[in-house]
């Protein structure tokens, strides 16, 4: 299977790997560790595994020893074929795998077992497709024995919020976000902007993280406010507007918490994530009644907000209970249904660090939102909700 740039990488450089980086981390000779964003992986490896690697060559490898190796269109995982080890013509650098961790769980590809595994999987016809359905098999049987993948209950919104924030200030976090700001707008945000904003028009960023949107509009005209909760976010922002030249307000502020006289702005810009990670439909619906004041009459109110119709049967079991306990206990049980605790907000996340993120199951679940605060929306071609005052 061939693996790219997009589902690879290194955890130490923050940076997707390349066949050109890996050529390099291979020459260098250092250990290095690989955040793996890919399914059908051979076992024991799985989808947002950290893998650690050692660079080492081919022909001194042990028969069934898992590697990553460069391939003519791009990188894949595979395990060494017997009489490798033997030869000098196969001789290329690769990276071996040595270890494998995830939440709670650390495999060691150096242990008797797993070199078992390996030999057998090189050595025997047959064998890597009986494994993969006894990994299945025994995935299943886990399931069955712990039905519930998350809690019923997370707890209140108060530390759901703190949750978050702690999430977004991990140090290797904010140094990726700061790594990404250049990047500027995305394509469609750019087309977006340009239709329903002109310049000089005053705008808030709402969770305007490292100021990557916020710089962005503040170079093409536009008079910014960006705000966050998360501190080293802030700071590092006021850092990059300084770096490019540009007179950006940047503020340490809650969303749900906003000082701002009333129609202080035109437009309000609702960043990606700040939506979905507000805990409780209420203090979402009162998130947006407070940004309506912020606004002119004919303000805009863009709102970057998805959903992800797929839920397996364990989450909707979760789910139903949570429906049934909130008809019971009312607002005393504050989670609701498509609450969840999400590991990674993006490859530098700290997986042993979960975070509140409610998922929505479709857009009418956010248009009932929406019109429960008194807005009139309509969605966007480029996918953001465009909310404009009913009055």
């Amino acid at each position: 299977m061939r693996l790219g740039p997009e589902g690879l990488f290194v955890t130490q450089i923050l940076e997707r790997l390349t066949p050109h980086l890996f050529e390099e981390l291979t020459e260098r000779g250092e250990p290095f560790a690989l955040k793996v964003d890919y399914p059908a992986l051979p076992p024991p490896l799985g989808e947002l595994d950290l893998v650690h690697l050692v660079p080492a060559h081919a022909a001194a490898l042990a028969p069934g020893s898992l590697v990553l190796r460069r391939v003519v269109d791009g990188l894949e995982f595979c395990r060494i074929a017997p009489g490798n080890q033997a030869s000098h013509k196969n001789d290329q650098k690769v990276a071996c795998a040595v270890r494998v961790e995830r939440p709670g769980t650390v495999i060691r590809l150096d242990s008797i077992w797993w070199r078992i595994v390996g030999s057998l999987s090189v050595r025997v016809p047959g064998f890597p497709s009986v494994f993969e359905q006894w990994c299945r098999l025994r995935s299943f049987i886990g399931k069955l024995a712990h039905p519930f993948p998350c809690p019923l209950s997370l707890g209140p919104p108060e530390r759901l919020v703190e949750q978050v924030i702690r999430k977004y200030s991990h140090p290797a976090e904010v140094k990726y976000q700061v790594k990404l700001a250049p990047q500027g707008l995305e394509e469609s945000e750019d087309r977006l902007f340009a239709r329903i904003l002109r310049p000089p028009a005053r705008i808030l960023v709402v969770g305007c993280e490292i100021g990557r949107e916020t710089i962005a509009l503040a170079a093409r005209g536009f008079r910014v406010t960006g705000i966050d909760a998360v501190p080293d976010l802030i700071t590092a922002a006021r850092k990059q507007a300084v770096t490019q030249g540009l007179e950006v307000a940047f503020e340490v502020k809650a969303a749900h918490d906003l000082d701002f006289p009333a129609g202080s702005f035109d437009a309000v810009v609702c960043s990606g994530g700040v939506y979905e990670q507000t805990p409780t439909s209420r203090r979402r619906i009162e998130l947006l009644r407070g940004l309506d004041r912020l606004l002119t009459p004919a303000g805009v109110l863009v709102l970057f907000a998805g959903w992800s119709p797929g839920i397996g049967p364990r989450l909707a079991l979760v789910d139903g209970l949570r429906r049934l306990l909130r008809k019971i206990l009312g607002e005393r049980f504050p989670t609701e249904p498509g609450d969840r605790l999400i590991r990674h907000l993006s490859f530098a996340s700290d997986p042993n660090v979960p975070c509140f993120y409610h998922v929505f199951q479709g857009p009418e679940e956010i248009h009932r939102e929406i019109v429960a605060a008194g807005w009139i929306c309509e969605m966007d071609p480029e996918g953001a909700w465009i909310l404009r005052k009913s009055r």
